[in-house]
């Protein structure tokens, strides 16, 4: 089944997301805050690591909130992908506000936590007054998501640092492309609902190739447990999946579902192997 849908002229704004930080094969990525404030930081007794795995699960929320209200404008799976919009936004203000509980830790990341808050916050204000009849708005939408995501990204890139674990750049790496199987399907689905198409498919033709980069880099990581070993050849399968899923052209229902359940699969078989380096990460 398939349906034709209107070609929309938004307003102009700027599709690139962030600059992925870790497309440098594991050298510790550095934000250009004083290296002496991370030392005085790692006396502390904050849990970077655990503010990372927060961060990065936050910056996968912004683009899953801008899939879900493509989805609802196109009516692709749109029960699903209310619900998970809902989940989304709670999950989003649960982490938002754990992080802020938490603390900058280093007195130098205090002002990229109060940016990822403000542009975070604009995110979730636009999107609860979003309407499914308003394309332009969807755009609108996701250039805050971008910004938004490239505010935390920041902050996790700090937290990161603060580790002061140079293999911890695995988990940014890893996080990068959890991020990505939303940014993704996020903008395969703008282009299908006709919002400038032509920059939106560009946008997933070089997200495609970051994501190969990153997956490369990984496959090299000095970073390596059985479990890490297992998960490899499942995310090598799933990003075939997606990859595919990607390439194809028109408005039918089952391409449009496929991106939105394949961009969660591939998100799902991250996840586990973003705990599986954590934890070999971890002394012992």
């Amino acid at each position: 089944m398939s349906s034709a849908l209107p070609a929309c002229t938004p307003p102009t704004f700027t599709l690139s997301r962030r600059r992925l930080t870790s497309m440098a094969p594991f050298a510790l990525v550095f934000t250009g805050l004083p290296a002496a404030v991370f030392a005085q930081s790692a006396k502390t007794a904050v849990d970077y690591r655990g503010m990372v795995s927060r961060g990065t699960r936050l910056s996968i929320l912004t683009d899953r909130i801008t899939r879900c209200q493509a989805q609802r404008l196109l009516g692709v799976l749109t029960p699903r992908a209310e619900r998970m919009l809902a989940d989304s936004v709670a999950e989003a203000r649960t982490i938002m506000a754990a992080l802020k509980q938490q603390g900058a830790g280093a007195a130098a990341i205090a002002p990229l936590l109060a940016s990822a808050e403000q542009d975070l916050g604009a995110l979730l204000s636009a999107s609860e007054s979003f309407r499914t009849e308003d394309r332009a708005g969807l755009g609108k939408l996701a250039v805050l998501a971008d910004k938004a995501g490239a505010s935390i990204d920041r902050l996790v890139t700090a937290y990161v640092q603060a580790i002061g674990q140079p293999t911890a750049s695995v988990l940014q790496t890893t996080a990068d492309l959890q991020r990505l199987t939303q940014h993704l399907a996020v903008h395969y689905l703008l282009s299908r609902a006709g919002i400038d198409p032509t920059e939106q498919l560009k946008e997933v033709d070089t997200g495609r190739r970051a994501f190969e980069t990153l997956l490369q880099n990984l496959k090299q990581s000095p970073v390596r447990s059985a479990r890490t070993d297992a998960a490899m050849p499942l995310i090598e399968g799933q990003w075939t999946f997606l990859r595919a899923t990607l390439t194809q052209a028109g408005t039918d229902v089952a391409a449009l579902q496929n991106a939105a359940t394949t961009s969660e699969r591939t998100l799902e078989v991250l996840t586990e192997l973003y705990a599986a380096y954590d934890a070999a990460l971890r002394p012992g």
